[in-house]
């Protein structure tokens, strides 16, 4: 930097001025460090940022709470009634069909009875056994 640079950035400091600036300074960022300020302005930096993307998030939860309250029928919250209300629907069918398919053992066990004496009757009369 030429000198017309240094006094515009300094104007006319002396020596002695800019040791005291640097002094100053450097005891700013001591008193800073002890009283733990750079956490503190991290935090506010931080804050600052949340507060920055507040208005996506607000909208991101308006349209949560949209799909999980019931409406006209286009909300999460409808489906999953819809969902449930043919899931026990369908239970309940599940169930009557399965005492049907119970009962129709139950006939096929004792027809199947029925089924095995009749055969041994037939046997019987075809091959007689000669009775001692």
């Amino acid at each position: 930097m030429t000198e017309e640079q240094l006094a515009v950035l300094f104007g006319d400091a002396t020596l002695a001025q800019a040791v005291i600036w640097l002094a100053a300074a450097s005891a700013l960022v001591g008193v800073a460090v002890k009283f733990r300020w750079w956490e503190r302005l991290k935090r506010f930096i931080a804050t600052v940022d949340a507060l920055a993307v507040l208005p996506q998030k607000l909208k991101l939860l308006d349209e949560i709470h949209h799909e999980v309250r019931p409406n006209t029928g286009t909300s999460l919250n409808d489906a999953v009634r819809r969902i449930e209300f043919k899931t026990k629907a369908l239970e309940r069918r599940v169930a009557e069909q399965s005492g049907k398919i119970d009962g129709l053992q139950v006939l096929m066990e004792s027809a199947d009875e029925e089924l095995a004496d009749r055969v041994g009757d037939l046997e019987d009369t075809l091959n007689p056994k000669e009775n001692p």
